[in-house]
């Protein structure tokens, strides 16, 4: 593997591999329908807060499938669509992170974007996940957004994906 991570991962793979503990990649399954909360700080010369809430009318929809995941993020009609990967802790399954790209972020940084990292537990009794966001606008703010999310239904909501690459 190449990269700065990839030694690293290579040999964690290998130790893994080598005493028999494999787990299923997805063991980490955030499937469902979340509620909570995104509270941000936006610079644009002037630092202001926002804050939106998700709740049973405009809840966050997660379909997993293996280590990818589709999101929408609001209600049906106006909701904000990213596209992700989850990982397992290696010997904690209901334990893990994930890293979303919404899906307008632009790779050559110019225009929106927004990336999120979440970790959390997720197993049938219960799931948590906290986040952190950083966030380019349209209007050239920058911003930094901290998440909280409980889920609340373990139904598949069969989110697919607009914009994987």
């Amino acid at each position: 593997m190449t990269g700065r991570f990839g030694v690293v991962r290579s040999a964690a793979l290998a130790i893994v591999t080598s005493v028999g503990t494999v787990l299923p990649a997805h063991a980490f399954d955030l499937t469902g329908r979340w509620v909570g909360r995104e509270s941000c700080r936006v610079y644009d010369g002037v630092l202001s807060k926002e804050s939106v809430e998700f709740g049973p009318s405009n809840p966050v929809r997660i379909t997993q499938t293996g280590n990818s995941v589709a999101v929408v993020m609001g209600s049906a009609t106006d909701g904000v669509a990213y596209y992700g990967d989850v990982v397992s802790h290696p010997s904690k399954p209901k334990i893990g992170r994930a890293l979303l790209t919404e899906c307008r972020s632009d790779t050559a940084l110019s225009g929106y974007t927004e990336v999120i990292h979440f970790e959390g537990t997720a197993s049938a009794a219960a799931a948590r996940l906290r986040g952190e966001s950083i966030v380019r606008t349209l209007f050239g703010e920058i911003g930094m957004c901290k998440w909280q999310l409980i889920r609340t239904s373990l139904d598949d909501p069969s989110v697919t994906c607009s914009c994987c690459p």
